[in-house]
């Protein structure tokens, strides 16, 4: 896990040093997921709401949709049913906007389970 933090680290690093919001919104997210797994919960949201962020100024829906998944994620992890709901909904809206059927599937079983 060190190792992956440190990639992440110089990744995040050098998509600001380019400036592609893009890619550093989708590095945020990995970072997130990866806080999340080390079950930093709290940070992980953090981080991921700094994603969503940069993906609602950009229009990404796509990526967008995929970070709204992994703040629903953690919401559950942290109890808050009613917020994972919220955002697993507006993940499958910006999926459904999208055609993008994988992701699609993999937040309806989400949401069965909320």
């Amino acid at each position: 896990m060190q190792r992956a933090e440190q990639i992440l680290d110089e990744y995040l690093r050098s998509t600001e040093e380019i400036r592609s919001s893009h890619w550093n919104a989708i590095g945020l997210r990995v970072y997130g997921q990866l806080q999340a797994a080390q079950g930093h919960w709290e940070a992980a949201g953090q981080t991921i709401d700094q994603s969503i962020d940069r993906l609602e100024r950009l229009g990404t829906r796509l990526e967008l949709g995929r970070s709204f998944y992994h703040r629903a994620m953690i919401y559950r992890k942290l109890g808050q049913a009613e917020a994972a709901k919220s955002a697993a909904t507006q993940a499958r809206s910006l999926f459904e906007s999208c055609q993008a059927q994988r992701d699609l599937g993999v937040v309806d079983s989400l949401l069965m389970e909320l």
